[in-house]
């Protein structure tokens, strides 16, 4: 293994499995349980999402190599070495010390006798059988509001979407509506697999989304899980309604970039993610359409997220504010997305809005449309348009049809 170039946690197993053998001397391979006992106690300091990041990645090496990948995550280190070993020889021929010819051609021959050539193209294997069987068998995440249900498809593994609203209209609680009616169904869909249901944060105290997750998922108000709190049964409610085993996380990760946020979707293999919000990442890589204006730069971030459904075997939604032409509109159109023209609406799947009438007798009711839905149901209507009475205390949308 190169010594630069590896991620710190990568370099942190390696070394406690190192560790862990020294410990146990007569053992042949590593025992996951024992070991991330082990691990843990090793590192007291981690808190408990960073122990379940790092408890992904140990179930995850675990598990044999996918067939071909072995070839490819040797030919990444050997890349690795190999550019470490070429800046020391830089270094060493401008202090006068290395003969620059002979060494490369070492180098080459090095580089060249570990990198596998052969390339698996990534053709897609699906049988049209089991793609009909999926479309027959409604197989996805069901919403459970009325009226999205009954305009689109549900919503499966490589799947991206926009969740937009204007300030202070119940973004947050539409998202742990639908994540509430998601978390029951991810063992459903992905039985033994040990999915989740993960928020990455950067919006605000990520305390605020747990609760209002435990509203919806217990279809209660906050003064009903206080009680339940006190009389110590919250918990177990909680667990119980999402099926028997708590999947939801929330990842405060304010200040971080895209490639810190696909390090986490990588890791943890969640079965959905909501980035909330997208448009305050910060990009560090570069934008495939080579812009530099904040709407080209949003629309590589959205097209980004979109690559992650694909790549990582999931469903991606992000969220997004609507500019000031959609104050009081109950139901904004594509363009009203903040600091975007086409970016984001050509990078997304499906766009739900929810909207807000300005009229003061209208203050526990709200719009739902889908102004771009490409998951549209077969002889339903593409865009619902429906108003919805919004319990905010319970973090419910109730479609009243």
């Amino acid at each position: 293994m190169p010594d630069k170039g590896i991620d710190i946690k990568t370099k942190t197993v390696l070394a406690d499995y190192g560790a862990y053998f020294a410990e146990h001397p007569t053992a042949t391979k590593i025992d996951t349980a024992a070991f991330q006992t082990f691990f843990a106690l090793r590192h007291p300091k981690l808190n408990e999402e960073q122990l379940a990041l790092y408890g992904a990645t140990l179930r995850e090496a675990a598990e044999p190599a996918p067939p071909g990948s072995t070839d490819g995550i040797r030919n990444r280190l050997a890349e690795v070495a190999t550019s470490n070993r070429l800046a020391a020889l830089i270094d060493g021929y401008e202090a006068g010390e290395v003969d620059l010819t002979a060494a490369l051609r070492a180098v080459a021959e090095r580089h060249e006798s570990i990198v596998q050539r052969t390339v698996e193209h990534p053709k897609v294997k699906d049988r049209i059988e089991d793609i009909l069987l999926a479309e027959a068998n409604d197989t996805g995440f069901h919403y459970g509001i009325a009226c999205i249900d009954a305009s689109m498809k549900p919503l499966r593994s490589g799947d991206f979407g926009i969740i937009a609203a204007r300030v202070d209209s119940g973004k947050t609680s539409l998202i742990a509506c639908l994540l509430a009616a998601f978390a029951p169904q991810v063992e459903q869909l992905f039985p033994g697999q040990g999915r989740t249901i993960i928020v990455l944060n950067n919006e605000g105290p990520g305390r605020k989304i747990k609760q209002r997750f435990y509203n919806a998922m217990l279809k209660a108000t906050t003064s009903e899980l206080v009680r339940w709190s006190q009389d110590g049964s919250i918990y177990e409610r909680y667990v119980q309604a999402q099926g028997g085993r708590d999947l939801f996380y929330v990842f405060d990760v304010h200040d971080f970039t895209v490639s810190q946020l696909e390090d986490i979707v990588r890791d943890v293999k969640p079965a959905v993610v909501v980035v909330d919000m997208l448009d305050n990442v910060s990009m560090d890589q570069g934008a495939a359409n080579g812009g530099t204006r904040t709407d080209q730069l949003l629309e590589a971030m959205y097209q980004r997220a979109r690559i992650w459904a694909v790549k990582y075997d999931c469903a991606v939604l992000a969220t997004s504010q609507l500019n000031g032409t959609a104050e009081g509109e109950c139901f904004p159109k594509q363009n009203m997305l903040a600091n975007s023209q086409t970016g984001k609406a050509g990078a997304a799947d499906f766009i739900l809005m929810l909207g807000r009438s300005s009229d003061p007798t209208l203050q526990n009711t709200r719009f739902l449309s889908l102004p771009k839905n490409k998951k549209r149901r077969d002889g339903a209507a593409g865009d619902p348009r429906r108003e919805v009475y919004f319990d905010a205390g319970k973090s419910q949308f109730n479609d009243p049809e």
